[in-house]
């Protein structure tokens, strides 16, 4: 897999300790044994959950004839309002004409969820 370019996060299951220091080589997240204890496994999955959420990534959308390229950290909400789609920052406000169904799909889910038709939420801590 790594060989063709996949980049996914990988967490092995198997009955073989003895391969488990190879897999440091890959890149591994995680390595399981069987049997599969459901702890280590939840803990896994939690793990990696976190760090998805607290990757930083770019949004890039372009309105008009300005280009915006935001920090996903700095995002509070998304709104829709009068039409216009409204990406909200820490510090800033900007707007884009595109469709929410749009952003949502350009947006890692999660940390932003739909949580109501007009709204895009992220895991802020307030």
């Amino acid at each position: 897999m790594r060989r063709r370019g996949c980049k996914a996060e990988l967490i092995f299951l198997t009955a073989c300790k003895e391969y488990v220091f190879s897999c440091f080589c890959l890149d591994t997240f995680r390595y399981l044994l069987k049997p599969l204890r459901e702890d280590l496994l939840k803990e896994a999955l939690d793990a990696f959950c976190r760090k998805k959420m607290e990757e930083d990534w770019l949004l890039y959308l372009k309105f008009g004839d300005q280009n915006y390229s935001i920090h996903s950290q700095e995002i509070v909400y998304i709104e829709v309002m009068r039409g216009k789609i409204w990406i909200y920052t820490d510090t800033d406000c900007f707007r884009w004409s595109g469709t929410l169904n749009a952003l949502e799909e350009m947006l890692p889910c999660p940390p932003f969820y739909r949580v109501h038709r007009s709204f895009l939420n992220l895991r802020h801590q307030f």
